[in-house]
């Protein structure tokens, strides 16, 4: 996808990232999915 998109695989994370972190969610939610969407990342390398 990121390919396609013509964002790099680290510019698609932070643009998940940044999701979460402009959300209105509480803090303990945006820090469980931000860790989940690098833990994915991670993986996924």
């Amino acid at each position: 996808m990121a390919e396609h998109a013509g964002v790099t695989r680290e510019q698609l994370v932070q643009i998940a990232k940044n999701s979460f972190e402009g959300s209105f969610l509480p803090d303990e939610d945006k820090a469980r999915h931000i860790a989940e969407v690098d833990a994915y990342a991670a993986k996924a390398a």
